[in-house]
């Protein structure tokens, strides 16, 4: 059976396409999601099997995990449950199949979303609940990228804080480079476009706006003036100083990146965090915004 004659004989017309509402309830209905994986040789399905035997079954609210290769998970199958697809079309013989049904296209070496393009190796993105293509109905996640190795990593960063974070996602849509979200957004209802009403996009390094020796700021959204900013760069030159001259440690082999925002929205959107500074990926983030002064 193809899909278009499975499609016809589960008689949902694309007029009667479910919201995003709809997608969750059949998934807490479910009550369990299969982990769908594929590999470009046996050891890259070996390593994700490794992988997906070793990470928590429940995804919390019920939601029991499962896994299964690509190859032995048939059309009806593929059709008749929530599946969340992970790896790109090079690895995953069902993104390659749906493409052209999927918001999501891959040329050789970068892919499209959003009418953007994308060539980092790191970057990843990542769908939550998505009409299946075979059985709308059903809902569909995505998780990829253009690296293998990359995919893996995510998947297993985000499962092991809890499948809930890659799975049920608040988004609809996120792309991710280094661990930080670069874009994020919804898709509108009954048509499933990318709602450009509740879209939004940032840049892992908008404007390096200053460096020097130890340090190199970069704003994200965010418009400090020239003279804010030197303050802020004169302060953590001071106490980089004081730290290496108490401690007697080696210097820094390279610059920090020190990310500025002007609130907690853009922050915790981009990183999960709102807290008004912290450390991740040996990088500094923090939010510079007059309610934060002390004045």
């Amino acid at each position: 059976m193809d899909a278009k004659t499975l499609a016809a004989s589960l008689a949902l017309e694309r007029d009667e396409m479910p919201s995003r509402r709809d997608l969750m309830r059949k998934q807490y209905e479910l009550g369990e999601l299969t982990i769908v994986y594929g590999g470009s040789d046996e050891a890259e399905r070996n390593r994700w099997r490794e992988l997906l035997t070793s990470l928590d079954k429940e995804a919390g609210r019920g939601i029991k995990i499962q896994f299964s290769e690509d190859a032995e998970l048939s059309l009806e199958e593929a059709g008749s449950k929530a599946i969340c697809l992970v790896g790109n079309s090079n690895t995953n013989h069902w993104l390659k199949e749906w493409m052209h049904q999927l918001p999501i296209s891959f040329t050789k070496g970068q892919f499209q979303f959003a009418d953007h393009s994308f060539q980092r190796p790191e970057t990843i993105l990542q769908l939550s609940l998505y009409p299946n293509p075979v059985n709308p109905a059903m809902p569909l996640y995505i998780c990829t990228g253009l690296d293998e190795n990359n995919i893996h990593h995510f998947i297993q960063k985000k499962a092991e804080s809890g499948w809930r974070y890659l799975l049920l996602s608040t988004f609809g849509y996120q792309i991710f480079e280094n661990d930080m979200c670069i874009m994020s957004g919804f898709f509108s209802s009954p048509d499933w476009k990318i709602d450009k009403a509740k879209h939004w996009e940032f840049h892992a390094k908008d404007r390096i706006e200053a460096a020097s020796s130890h340090f190199k700021f970069i704003q994200h959204k965010s418009n400090l003036l020239t003279a804010e900013l030197k303050a802020i760069q004169n302060l953590c030159e001071s106490n980089y100083h004081n730290v290496i001259q108490f401690i007697g440690g080696a210097k820094m082999p390279e610059p920090v990146e020190y990310h500025v925002y002007s609130n907690m929205e853009d922050k915790g959107i981009m990183l999960r965090n709102t807290s008004q500074g912290h450390i991740q990926n040996n990088a500094i983030h923090a939010i510079h915004h007059p309610a934060f002064d002390g004045a």
